[in-house]
Formats: structure tokens, C-alpha cells, sequence
């Protein structure tokens, strides 16, 4: 039961704030420059693929799918979604787009603590050894293939490719393997997944293989991804990978583009350790398990995650005999630490923008400790095109502790100019903008499904960019 707070103290109260506001006004006319700190905040991206034609459906289904999870189940900031056949794609699926995206869209998000997912679905192109024959590969010139096949009496190398049909051109592992190389060398990802079904996929880990990166491929190197699966318009490996992270078995539509859920519910169960989260690791292991193509021997995925170009397949050099594909080894490890969180999951305070009509994402604030913490956090969101309106959420089953929230505009040359608080309403306690404007050790509780609106004054000038600062911590252990 909560305390009444007495009228006349309600009144003060209420003048402090009104005298405060416009004390405040009057400073904010003055700069504040403080030193410039990283975002702590780990933020999700995900570029999804679809690179079929208009007859690809099961290419198309994959990249629906893969779409509705990650967009209905887990907190993504951002998803980029390249299709030519989906209506809610964000733009048309071909290789200057996808090269746009990775260049562009998520290296003007995406920083040092951030996770990427990347997802492609349609054709292959590599080396047939059913057949000795190039099958959409050619020989590679730079020789970081080594030599892998026995051609014309000479060794040679051959790299990969993803296929975009519909303009007939193909992305080669070289050229990939340079856009990922470019993220990395500017800090634009702690973590980052690729996935890709096509024929052939396994060549890429040669070529993407690297510290921090985990490659998921539908295929070895030299044989094909079989198409379909039994009853889905789905690929089996890919529908058996989103499965573990959705949960649940489903279908895709082509008539309306969208996912069906099964009645009764096909429910699925791929965390092997319980502790709530579908690590990739686990969301691999389960399709491997589950691929009825895989265990028909018509299909065979790697994995890499450990950075040294070689998939769960290969053997070590003092070993003799070869590896069980999906046994950990080396590999497997990266994977079994890295995990998406869930809608309704973090255990600390989701931040939120107004942008005019209603509050959008901006990020989840990670204060985990047990005690008071400062963290501050570059805004995604331009708060120059929305009124300096913010909120609090708490969407865990979790308190945050909050001391204080500030908001400062950032300048190009680096000066930092306060946006003074003008108003903090909590959803049970009211009015609480002196309580969280100073850093005094008096907290507001921001309890499971409670929310505190911000308001802030408007900065001078053109700032380059805006940090919200948040002093606080919430006791959850991530």
C-alpha cells in the first residue's frame, strides 16, 4: 500500500517544479561540455534476403519467416528486409542493394556493442564434385582459395557465390568478405551472424570466417542445399533453424505474404539448457537434428564461430578420424553465448521516442548492477525531426532503480549542451521530475509495466547527435 503524500506538501511540490522549469529555461541557453562516452547499449540488426524470382516461393517463405520472428518475438532496433516479391519489403532484393545495405543502412546504426544478423536465401554458386564441374563458381585468381580441386591435371581453387536471379548477378565470397572486413575495421559490430541458405554456402566460411562472426550455412562447400521441405512452403533447414527460435512450428502463404500458425500448435523446444534464451548454437543444433533432408544425406550444414576458416567438419591435424559434423570441437562456443532477447525480456529499462503519434524503440538501457551505475547512451533516433519526448518502460519481471535521467545535444565540434528536464510522470506515482533530475540518491522505482514520460528543452543551434544519460541499476543478472 503507498503512503499518501499530504495536500500542502503536494502544493510545494508542485510550485518547486514550476519554479524549477523556468530556472531551467534560462539555463539552458548555456553550454555544458563534458567528455564524450561510448554507447554501452547493445543494440540488434538484422539484414534479411530474399533473392528468388517471382516462382522463388520457398526462398520467399524463408525470408517471411525469418522476417515475422525476429520482428514479432525479439527486440531488433532496425530490420532491413530486401525482397521483390514481399509488399513490406524495404527495397528491391539485388546485389547493389544488399551491398547498400551492409555499407550504408547498418554502418550508419550499428557500433562496437552491437549484434548483426544477416540472412540470405535463394541460389548458390560454387564447385559440383558430383559432377567435377563449375556450378556458378568460378576459379579464383587471389589464390585464398588453396587449392581444392583437381581441374584439367592441375589444383585449383574456385570461389562461391550468392545468386541474385531475377538481374542474373552474382556476389562473391571476395566481395562479401570485404564488406564484413569493412564493419569490422570500423568497430561496427561485437557480434555477427551469417546465415545463408544456398548450394554451395559452406565455401563462404573460407572466406567470412573471422573473430567474432558465426557462420551458418545450409550446404558444404562442394554440394547442394535441397529445396522445399515435406508439407511447407519453407526450405527444411531453414524452417527447422527459425522454428528453434521462434518456438513453434509455421507456414508461409504465398497468396498474402504472410506466416500461419499451425491449430493446433506445433510447439518447439530448443533450449537445451533452460536458462530461457535459443542461443545459435542451440537453434543449429536443432535444425541439424530436425533437417529431414540433412538426415536423408541430401544436404549437409556448417558452422564456424571460432575464426580459424575451417566448419565443424574438418579434423585437427593430430586427429584420425574425421569429425561428427555438429560436435563443438573448436566450434560451437562462440555460439552458445550469443542469443537474441526476447519481446517482454532485458531486465532494465527499454527507452522509447515520441515521434509525433506514438512511442518507437529506441533501445533497451543495460544498467544491470546492484548498485548505482551512470550509463549514457548515443540516441539512435534524431530528436531534431520529433519533440524532445521520451519514455521509460519497464518490460521485464525486474525493478530499475532510477537516480536521474539527463539529455544533452551534442554539436559537430564535440560541445556538449544540457536539454534540461522539464517534466517526469510516472504511471503510479505521478509527477516525479525533481526526484530524477538530480543525482542525489533518491530514486523513482520502475516497476514490471510501469513507464516514466520525459520531457526536455529544446536545444539551440544544429546538434550532430544527442546522449540520454541514465544513473540507476536494475539487481537482474543478464
Amino acid at each position: 500500500m503507498k503512503a499518501k503524500i499530504p495536500a500542502k506538501l503536494t502544493v510545494k511540490r508542485e510550485k518547486l517544479e514550476a519554479i524549477l522549469f523556468f530556472v531551467l529555461v534560462a539555463l539552458s541557453s548555456f553550454s555544458i561540455v563534458c567528455s564524450a562516452s561510448a554507447d554501452s547499449i547493445v543494440k540488434y540488426w538484422a539484414i534479411i534476403v530474399d533473392g528468388g524470382t517471382k516462382i522463388g516461393l520457398y526462398f520467399r517463405g524463408d525470408a517471411a519467416y525469418t522476417y515475422h520472428v525476429l520482428l514479432d518475438h525479439y527486440l531488433f532496433n532496425d530490420i532491413y528486409l530486401l525482397s521483390n516479391h514481399l509488399a513490406y519489403a524495404d527495397n528491391a532484393s539485388n546485389k547493389a542493394t544488399l551491398n547498400w545495405a551492409l555499407r550504408n543502412w547498418l554502418f550508419q546504426r550499428s557500433d562496437s556493442n552491437d549484434v548483426v544478423f544477416i540472412f540470405y536465401s535463394n541460389h548458390g554458386g560454387g564447385y559440383k564434385t558430383k559432377t567435377n564441374e563449375l556450378a556458378g563458381g568460378r576459379y579464383d585468381n587471389d589464390t585464398d582459395e588453396g587449392s581444392e580441386h583437381f581441374i584439367d591435371s592441375q589444383w585449383k581453387g574456385v570461389d562461391e557465390c550468392i545468386r541474385f536471379t531475377q538481374e542474373d548477378k552474382s556476389y562473391w565470397d571476395d566481395e562479401i568478405k570485404e564488406d564484413l572486413n569493412y564493419l569490422a575495421s570500423n568497430g561496427k559490430y561485437d557480434k555477427l551472424i551469417f546465415t545463408v541458405f544456398a548450394c554451395f554456402s559452406g565455401g563462404f566460411i573460407d572466406d567470412l570466417s573471422g573473430p567474432n562472426r558465426i557462420i551458418m550455412t545450409s550446404a558444404n562447400e562442394t554440394h547442394t542445399s535441397k529445396q522445399g521441405s515435406v508439407g511447407r512452403i519453407l526450405d527444411e533447414w531453414v524452417a527447422r533453424l527459425i522454428d528453434a527460435l521462434h518456438g513453434e512450428e509455421s507456414d508461409f502463404d504465398p497468396n498474402t505474404g504472410e506466416i500461419v500458425h499451425y491449430e493446433p500448435r506445433r510447439w518447439v523446444d530448443a533450449d537445451l539448457n533452460d536458462d530461457g534464451h535459443v542461443s545459435m548454437w542451440e537453434a543449429w543444433k536443432y535444425a541439424w537434428d530436425h533437417d529431414s533432408w540433412r538426415i536423408q544425406g541430401k544436404e549437409t550444414p556448417w558452422l564456424d564461430d571460432d575464426g580459424d576458416g575451417y566448419p565443424t567438419y574438418k579434423k585437427l591435424s593430430n586427429e584420425t578420424t574425421a569429425r561428427d559434423h555438429c560436435a563443438p570441437y573448436d566450434d560451437g562456443n562462440l555460439a552458445k553465448t550469443v542469443y537474441f532477447l526476447k519481446q517482454g525480456s532485458g531486465g532494465c529499462p527499454t527507452l522509447f521516442v515520441w515521434n509525433g503519434t506514438s512511442y518507437i524503440r529506441e533501445g533497451t538501457l543495460d544498467i544491470h548492477a546492484h548498485s548505482d551505475i551512470i550509463l549514457q547512451h548515443r540516441m539512435m533516433h534524431d530528436l531534431s525531426v520529433f519533440t524532445y519526448k521520451l519514455q521509460l518502460k519497464e518490460m521485464d519481471n525486474f525493478t530499475s532503480h532510477i537516480d536521474h535521467v539527463r539529455l544533452y545535444a551534442v554539436s559537430e565540434s564535440g560541445q556538449w549542451r544540457l536539454c534540461p528536464l522539464t517534466y517526469a510522470y510516472h504511471s503510479e506515482l505521478g509527477l516525479t521530475t525533481v526526484t530524477v533530475m538530480f543525482n542525489d540518491n533518491k530514486r523513482v522505482d520502475l516497476n514490471p509495466a510501469e513507464t516514466l514520460d520525459m520531457c526536455f528543452l529544446h536545444s539551440t543551434g544544429n546538434p550532430a547527435y544527442f546522449v540520454f544519460e541514465i544513473s540507476g541499476y536494475n539487481a537482474k543478472q543478464p
